[in-house]
């Protein structure tokens, strides 16, 4: 729930952020890392062998890696050790303990951490290059990747591809090298802002370990290549940055983060007065900055300046500013996926870091280095409204440090200070200051330290006057708020409900944002499994969370997952499990977790845990013992071989059988259909089950699927007529849980059918199945008897309802005239989680039937199609100003049995943007067709061999204009589109128009197909 990642925070009177200085070269080691390094070789003496000389293999997880602090003096001084190391790669592997060495240094307050690894390289060709990858991450790190994979995800970061055969990174900048290649990614991007692999530049480790990991990526490919050296270099630093060092801190005018996850197109502005400076900077910047993010800024006197295409990682100012007037920033991504944060702001002053919190943030951190000749660091402390401070200052070294508070950068106007001699000091600053920023300074005092440098931890503790969401908990009775993490984080371990019993029940609580997971730990005995059921109350019917179940392999294998949005109450089970399963004969741990999927914001919810262990070498007594559809044994146990498949009758019938996830997965029954019949199968279970339900026929190479269903309670599946004549096999499968099911079979006749006797919007029949194949056209709504469709002037609409299914009636396809003078306002309405599809269309030619040589265009098309409710909205815009018919189209690929309802209104024009028209002088609209097109000659004269006219037309109600005009004989003709917007690709644009041109016969400049001229004026 709590974060130690440093972070800006917005007041209403003042909001700052941190930028890095120097910034002209930001990927440029520190004159303190250029200091001439002493390599050591790594303790112990002698030398054991590989790994790390420790003489055993460096392992693949934190749990097994080879912890290196103890090899290191921690002086105050820039320290390198040397380690060889090599791996037993025989191929490529992202897991494997063969290509994996991990490393750990637990670093003390005010140290970052550089690595850099090393082959001999065999010169024979591009492999040599791809040898290894260097990753860094925290100790929750499975791997090299910085993604959230299980197996080998979680990094900060990762290099690879070197020609010079060496790979560098460090904690302050990330990549050490500015060149491409070596190619360096970190997990930058907003999308893992609240995950322990976020990486900001520089990366304050504030005391926490961080792990090196070797991994060989083509290392295998050569021989020669197995082989590696490791140089890990510690250096003191001063929030993150090496040395003494300081960061600029911001008045903040504007800031635009890289939010959400995914964007193209991002634009805000801010107004200076003529008095202030400011900078713009890039806050973050993504894997694919350099090739797809750019800015333009235009100033106040219409100019732009455009910027971008900046490295991975890259923070620092692009422009500064002080003229008067407003200035407008546009973001632009051209994959779409975002990749760069902005911020805008004057500088306030320099200091070694800044420390703040929010609501969902109540701790921060940071960490510096002092002494006899840094003798002391100022940081910034933004205290929010409503929230008191208290701070701590630790160190481990034999020194003095004392804690002063000022209220200004200069440090005058002391607010209180602490200087006991421990090494400890503590400020608690009350609830009077609050809504402010003050100043914090670290201060070394010479007289009463032995040592001549300190590294120091400050931490920050807010406090609201009024308390969040969530920050008063008692998960499970203890409390307490479950941990937020699993075992890989020491300080953050699973809650351990073992001592509660084999089974039992315990409640919890989660709030959005401010507590988004919960994780609690079972320690099963050798033979045992676990089941667990999570429950939860839906008071807005929006309210939904995710169950997860892993296994402690040295990270959180996954076991058994249940995320599906259908489900309440989510259950998991170890049975599902290959690796539990493997590993039964062995004791084990086991870590539930609950996920806010989504929640209201700002609510408590509450939510209970059941859970049951169990022997899994025992099958139950109810497994052993079956009845299944009153056979008097175990239905047969296939999925896929109809050989011994149950047999049961040919007629309506209830039945009920066993399923079991491990012992009893698969029922399978035989059924015979007659010829002229179809089948319904409905499958109900306890709902903390999740069964699924297949029927299926015999082909010819084994049974095939007609129907299946899996996320329902109950499910339901059907065959049609077709497959009359034959058996078809119903196959029942327990993929989690076990108990009773019940069967419910209806053998189908047109009589009983779905639908039968059908009255779709009135018409009396099932409306047309195809938009081109229905003889004499699609189903006319001038004969509805619910709603008033004639083409009358005076004609109304009304609401009419309609039935699909998507096994026995997938589409519906309506007819209707819409009067001259009026525009049709039609809204479909239906409640369903599956996908429903909506359109209209116009069939150019209206004399006719829609068909290939009549086809129809898309006239409204949603942007939406499922909802519980749901409602799709259409206009036809200006498609038929002069009256017509329009087709209109309703189907699903995914509703068993929707009925849906239609609202028909025909309003006037005049109520519509544009409704009312003189295209060409025409006095109406051009319409989309050659049948309804405006003839130019008719409404203008030609002068000087030019025809000049005017029209309007609009992105929604009015997309095309069509227009014809004479050419006379032997001449030629060029036409010239002008228009009064900003083009496409223009900066600013707000509009694309594109211009068609055809032909009439075989001497113009086209025949039957389009010319596609440019979109500028």
């Amino acid at each position: 729930m709590q974060s130690n990642t440093l972070r800006s925070v917005t007041l209403a009177l003042l909001m700052i952020a941190s930028v890095l200085v120097p910034l002209a070269d930001i990927h440029s080691e520190p004159p303190e890392m250029m200091e001439e390094r002493v390599a050591l070789e790594a303790p112990p003496v002698p030398c054991l062998g590989n790994d790390a000389c420790r003489g055993t293999d460096a392992g693949n997880t934190f749990a097994t890696a080879i912890n290196v602090t103890t090899d290191f003096d921690w002086n105050g001084a820039n320290e390198t050790n040397t380690y060889w190391g090599s791996m037993a790669a025989t191929g490529y592997s992202s897991t494997s303990d063969n290509n994996n060495d991990f490393f750990i240094v637990d670093v003390p307050a005010g140290y970052g951490v550089e690595a850099s690894i090393s082959w001999n390289g065999t010169g024979a060709g591009t492999y040599d290059n791809y040898a290894y990858r260097l990753a860094m991450g925290p100790t929750s790190a499975a791997g090299w990747s910085y993604g959230t994979s299980a197996s080998y995800g979680g990094s900060y970061g990762y290099c690879y591809y070197s020609s010079s055969y060496e790979l560098s990174m460090n904690t302050e900048v990330g990549e050490v090298t500015t060149s491409n290649p070596p190619y360096c990614y970190f997990a930058s991007s907003s999308y893992y802002e609240n995950l322990p692999q976020y990486w900001s530049a520089p990366m304050d480790l504030a005391g926490d370990p961080i792990m090196v990991m070797a991994s060989c990526y083509y290392c295998y490919y050569y021989a020669n290549n197995l082989e590696y050296q490791l140089d890990i270099t510690v250096f003191p630093a001063d929030g993150g940055q090496a040395g003494d060092a300081t960061q600029d801190v911001l008045d903040v005018v504007l800031d635009m983060p890289d939010s959400p996850s995914s964007w193209s197109y991002q634009t805000d502005t801010f107004t200076l007065d003529g008095t202030t400076t400011v900078n713009v900077d890039i806050t973050s910047c993504d894997s694919w900055c350099s090739s797809e993010s750019t800015m333009d800024i235009t100033k106040p006197d219409g100019t732009v300046d455009s910027t971008g295409y900046w490295a991975t990682g890259y923070t620092g100012t692009v422009a500064t500013y002080s003229a008067a007037g407003t200035y407008t920033i546009e973001k632009m991504d051209s994959w779409g996926d975002g990749g760069f944060g902005v911020q805008v702001g004057s500088v306030l002053g320099s200091f070694t870091g800044i420390l703040t919190g929010d609501a969902f943030n109540l701790v921060d951190k940071g960490s510096g280095n002092v002494g006899t000749t840094d003798s002391s660091d100022l940081w910034a402390l933004v205290i929010p409204e409503g929230y008191q401070a208290n701070v701590t200052l630790e160190w481990e070294q034999s020194a003095d440090l004392d804690l002063y508070i000022f209220s200004n950068p200069d440090e005058t106007g002391m607010i209180a200070y602490s200087w006991s001699s421990t090494p400890g000091e503590f400020i608690d600053l009350g609830g009077a200051i609050t809504n402010t920023t003050v100043y914090l300074k670290a201060d070394y005092y010479s007289w009463g330290s032995s040592s001549s440098w300190a590294g120091y931890l400050l931490t920050v503790q807010l406090t609201p006057s009024v308390a969040p969401p969530c920050f008063e908990q008692d998960d499970a009775g203890s409390g307490n708020d479950a941990a937020d993490d699993d075992t890989s984080d020491p300080d953050a371990s699973p809650m351990d409900l073992t001592s509660m019993g084999l089974a039992g029940n315990i409640q919890g609580m989660l709030c959005d944002g401010y507590d988004d997971e919960d994780w609690y730990e079972f320690t099963l005995p050798a033979y045992h499994g676990l089941w667990a059921r999570l429950d939860w109350s839906e008071d807005e019917g929006t309210e939904h969370l995710w169950f997860y179940q892993y296994m402690d392999l040295g990270y959180a294998s996954t076991l058994s997952s249940s995320t599906n949005s259908y489900f309440n109450p989510q259950a998991v089970s170890s049975n599902e499990s290959y690796t539990f399963n493997a590993n039964l004969a062995s004791e084990s741990t086991v870590w539930l977790r609950v996920v806010v999927s989504s929640l209201p914001e700002d609510v408590e919810h509450n939510y209970t845990i059941e859970w049951s262990i169990y022997n899994a070498s025992i099958e139950p007594m109810e497994s052993v013992y079956q009845d299944d559809a009153g056979l008097g044994v175990d239905a047969h146990d296939s999925s896929y071989s109809a050989t011994g498949a149950s047999v049961i009758p040919s007629m309506n019938n209830t039945l009920t059988g066993y399923g079991h996830d491990s012992w009893d997965m698969y029922d399978m029954y035989e059924i015979y259909i007659p010829q002229n019949y179809a089948l319904m199968v409905e499958l109900a279970f306890p709902v903390q089950n999740d069964l699924e339900l297949f029927v299926r026929y015999q082909g010819t190479w084994g049974l095939s699927t007609v129907s299946s269903s899996y996320n329902d309670n109950p499910e339901t599946g059907a065959a049609d007529y077709s497959y009359g004549g034959q058996s078809l096999y119903i196959i029942v499968q327990t993929d989690r849980g076990s108990g009773e099911y019940t069967l419910s079979i209806t053998m189908i006749t047109p009589a009983n059918e779905p639908g039968a006797n059908p009255d779709d919007c009135g018409t009396g029949v099932d409306a047309s199945d195809n938009i081109y194949t229905n003889p004499g056209g699609n189903t006319w709504l001038n004969a509805s008897t619910q709603i008033d469709a004639n083409g009358d002037a005076d004609d109304v609409g009304g609401t009419c309802t309609g039935w699909i299914s998507d096994m026995w009636d997938e589409r519906d396809y309506y007819n209707v005239l819409v009067p001259p003078g009026k525009y049709l306002e039609w809204n479909v309405s239906f409640t369903s989680s599956d996908y429903v599809y909506t359109y209209v269309y116009k069939c150019q030619v209206q004399t006719q039937p829609c068909s290939g040589a009549n086809p129809a265009y898309y006239v409204s098309q949603p942007n939406t199609y499922t909802g519980s409710p749901a409602t799709m909205s259409h206009t036809s815009g200006l498609w038929v100003t002069n009256g017509g018919w329009l087709t209109l189209g309703v189907y699903t690929y995914g509703a068993e049995d929707l009925t849906y309802t239609m609202d028909f209104n025909f309003l006037d024009l005049s109520n519509l943007v544009g409704g009312v028209q003189d295209d060409a002088g025409s006095g109406s609209d051009a319409g989309t067709s050659l049948s309804d097109a405006v003839h130019v000659n008719d409404y203008n004269n030609m002068t000087n061999d030019t025809l000049y006219f005017e029209a309007w037309n609009h992105g929604d109600v009015d997309t095309t204009d069509r227009f014809t005009f004479d050419v006379p004989a032997n001449y030629g003709y060029e036409v010239q589109l002008q228009h009064d917007g900003v083009s496409y690709y223009a900066s600013g644009y707000n509009t694309w128009l594109i211009l068609d041109i055809f032909g009439t016969g075989p001497s113009s400049l086209a025949y039957r197909q389009p010319v596609y001229s440019s979109s500028s004026p």
